[in-house]
């Protein structure tokens, strides 16, 4: 069977059209998460950035979301108040599981509005990247 002309044209846009399809099906579907959900998995991408970086300049861990977070305010100037008032209204908790370990992770759990659990790998070696 030969694949010409017409055929090939209709086929074509019938596969853009299928693919502006699928699009727009993952834009409604990323448009109807709860905007406190997004904002709270947002400061937690923040967070694990600034506990990797506390990690790098002291070359420890930080104590606490907070620590973590004010060592990161020359990068983002916001985010200690962020933190305090994701504490009290959400019920943020940061914890190190396995700090001295192979693999380092940092758990985010939110208690509040419906609860969230994230989970995000830290490098243990000091590495700046370029």
């Amino acid at each position: 069977m030969k694949i010409a002309g017409p055929k090939l044209v209709f086929g074509f846009y019938g596969l853009m059209g299928g693919f502006a399809l699928v699009g727009l099906l993952f834009v409604l579907w990323i448009r109807s998460q709860p905007v406190v959900q997004v904002e709270q998995r947002n400061l937690a991408r923040v967070l694990a950035n600034a506990y990797q970086k506390y990690h790098i300049d002291a070359n420890d861990w930080p104590t606490g979301a907070y620590d973590a977070a004010a060592s990161f305010a020359s990068e983002s100037p916001t985010i200690p108040a962020k933190v305090k008032k994701a504490e009290a209204e959400w019920g943020l908790v940061a914890t190190l599981v396995d700090p001295e370990g192979p693999s380092p992770t940092l758990k985010i759990t939110y208690a509040k509005p419906t609860p969230l659990e994230l989970t995000f790998l830290l490098d243990k070696e000091k590495k700046r990247r370029r």
